[in-house]
């Protein structure tokens, strides 16, 4: 719990842990600037209860006809196959 005076306007900041991303802020959020964005403010008029909301990283990688795509430990994507038509 965090004690602030009304209209005091505080800073919110939202940490990912490795493998995760910042989706947005729910609950009491009528005052925060920004719910799509995990360092935003709010402007104190009460008592809140808000969540910062997380999601995994999900990894897809895709290849068209004649092609291979991988994608390497270092996090860089390489692209092999067939070059014809300017792939």
């Amino acid at each position: 719990m965090f004690n602030y005076f009304e209209g005091e306007v505080i800073e919110l900041v939202a940490e990912a842990e490795e493998g995760y991303c910042f989706v947005n802020w729910t609950g009491d959020v009528s005052t925060i600037a920004d719910v799509k964005d995990a360092t935003t403010t709010i402007t104190v008029n009460g008592g809140y209860s808000i969540t910062a909301n997380f999601a995994e990283y999900i990894l897809v990688v895709a290849a068209g006809s004649a092609h291979t795509v991988g994608l390497k430990s270092d996090g860089t994507v390489v692209a092999v196959g067939d070059n014809t038509c300017g792939q």
